[in-house]
């Protein structure tokens, strides 16, 4: 759900930039409120696990295809706020280096699936589990908050479409309701087994149940997280599905293409693609692991310097 540059009128990306700025202005304040000091590396192993599993695509429908986006994931772990900070940190990194998603439409792009995601996607997830309580109630809800983050996420996609003159909510809506609502199916199930599993074994880290006695061993977790995140991107990324995504099957099929405007700063690596190898495979595995570490360190990085700029005290989680 990468909207290019060229698809949104230019009032409708500085509306959006400004209702998302705003979010992620906030998200950050909180987070040095919200998240203990040894947090940063997991808001940095977080970004670089839901990069890596953003190139995951596979097919929903004949000739369209979907990926998971990890705003629940995020949420469940670190919290809507840190959350958001997370998933901003990887579209910028997926539109400034890998030009997927337009600089123009960044802050739409942020608001969709960053903000909404994991506003929503939280949301969803504290209402189930304070009606239902035990660890079924926060799987059920992680799960069931993951679909409403892509649902709404793609609602809110459609709306921003049909700020252009020559589209009407009726062409887009129902296309990108009905291909998300599979795409969230997918994501419900692969994010409630995730969350599941750490409240199994690891409940110091599901945000708001045990989070506020929160054990990181830094290294493990950097080493671990990071791991499997290079193991995506490397072994599973590679056989993805080359089909267009929802979003742009939607687009093509109104007619809207995108891409008329020309890229304000050169992605160094676009398409996710290293030019300096000759191999395709091999330009693309160091693409995919630099996009790795870069969001990892951008997110830790942020968190860090936003814990230094707080009070010393520990943090808790209520």
């Amino acid at each position: 759900m990468h909207i290019p540059d060229g698809v949104l009128p230019g009032t409708t990306c500085a509306a959006a930039a400004v209702v998302s700025g705003a979010a992620v202005a906030y998200a950050t304040v909180r987070v040095r409120e919200d998240l203990g000091e040894r947090s940063a590396p997991l808001l940095g192993v977080l970004a670089a696990c839901v990069f890596a599993i953003q190139m995951l695509n596979f097919p929903i429908s004949i000739g369209v295809s979907g990926h998971p986006l990890g705003a629940m994931l995020a949420a469940a772990v670190v919290g809507p706020w840190g959350g958001i900070v997370v998933m901003t940190v990887v579209l910028v990194v997926q539109a400034l280096v890998f030009q997927d998603g337009g600089l123009l439409a960044l802050g739409a792009n942020v608001l969709n699936v960053a903000v909404l995601g994991c506003l929503v996607g939280y949301a969803v997830m504290d209402v189930v589990r304070r009606l239902l309580r035990g660890r079924a109630a926060v799987t059920a809800g992680v799960a069931l908050g993951a679909w409403c983050s892509i649902f709404v996420g793609a609602v809110a996609c459609s709306l921003e479409l049909a700020t252009r003159p020559d589209l009407r909510l009726t062409q887009v809506l129902g296309p990108m309701a009905v291909l998300h609502a599979v795409i969230g199916v997918a994501e419900a199930l692969v994010t409630g087994l995730a969350i599941h599993y750490l409240s199994v074994l690891r409940p110091d880290l599901v945000y708001g149940t045990a989070h506020s006695q929160m054990r990181i061993a830094v290294f493990r977790v950097v080493m671990v997280g990071l791991g499997i995140a290079a193991v995506v991107v490397t072994v599973l990324a590679p056989f993805a599905s080359e089909w267009p995504d929802a979003l742009e099957s939607t687009l093509d099929r109104v007619g809207v293409l995108g891409g008329e405007v020309k890229p304000l700063i050169p992605a160094p690596m676009p398409d996710y693609s290293a030019g300096l190898f000759e191999n395709a495979l091999l330009g693309g595995a160091v693409a995919a692991l630099s996009g790795v570490v870069l969001t990892f360190v951008v997110a830790a990085a942020l968190a860090y310097k936003s814990k230094r700029g707080s009070a010393p005290a520990e943090a808790t989680h209520e």
